[in-house]
């Protein structure tokens, strides 16, 4: 009976989300844009930034009386095991907001693949006549546990290497815009063969890293910007194995 996204991130970085008031059922045409709220996860912290939507600096087209922020392994609270979206349960509850037009809650202790959830409680300015409101929110020291969650090893089709050893890479970000970082660490020497092939098994991207050295983290960049929003595969072979992993467009269209 409630709407709204959890929204996974597998590594650090910033992300972006757009704010909707009253989309039932996470359909955005029943909603209305009201501002956007922004993830800065970096350094083992979490900091979410509120902006509300305005038409310039002195006119502010929506508010907020009340902020919640959840972050967490699992893509939502847990009560007693069982889950809940209710934004009282969330890691930070603000409810006593005075109509502020942006607002900050964090920093927020975390570590791995976290899960964010982003709520608020916004009123349409109708007419205006005092200074806009801002505000933050600091959690005391000690309130919370740090938010330690696993480093995700998933990919497709996992090869086992002589030492028993999976080999696996890191793709981020997931979804991307217009790049892809493909990060790896392996315990030998090898090349490294990174190919990107879209679901009718054309291949697009062919890089290689020649010289990888044991024990290293090796990073690849992919050039994204001239492809067309889709799914597609990248493959990452070594001397001792290969593994494959999915990763999608932050903006996938239908596909015809």
């Amino acid at each position: 009976r409630r709407w709204g996204w959890s929204n996974y991130y597998e590594t650090e970085g910033t992300y972006t989300m757009d704010l909707y008031a009253g989309a039932a059922h996470c359909d955005v045409n029943n909603g209305v844009f009201v501002g956007t709220a922004t993830v800065d996860y970096n350094n083992g912290e979490v900091y979410v930034t509120y902006n509300m939507l305005g038409d310039g600096e002195d006119w502010f087209n929506y508010v907020m009386t009340e902020a919640h922020v959840y972050v967490g392994c699992d893509a939502t609270p847990n009560i007693n095991g069982s889950p809940t979206v209710a934004p009282g349960q969330y890691t930070v509850v603000a409810d006593d907001l005075d109509n502020v037009t942006t607002y900050q809650v964090g920093p927020i202790a975390a570590s791995g693949a976290i899960n964010v959830i982003v709520h608020a409680v916004t009123c349409e300015v109708i007419c205006h006549c005092s200074p806009w409101n801002t505000g933050t929110f600091v959690p005391e020291e000690g309130s919370y546990d740090s938010i330690e969650c696993e480093i995700p090893s998933e990919t497709i089709n996992d090869e086992l290497t002589d030492d028993n050893t999976a080999i696996r890479f890191q793709a981020y970000p997931v979804p991307f815009d217009n790049e892809v970082f493909i990060r790896y660490n392996f315990t030998f020497d090898t090349s490294v063969q990174i190919e990107l092939f879209d679901l009718r098994g054309v291949r697009i991207i062919n890089a290689t890293d020649s010289s990888y050295k044991a024990g290293t983290i090796g990073e690849t960049r992919l050039d994204m910007s001239n492809l067309d929003n889709q799914m597609f595969i990248v493959k990452l072979s070594t001397n001792n194995g290969t593994a494959y992993k999915k990763i999608v467009s932050s903006s996938l269209k239908k596909l015809d």
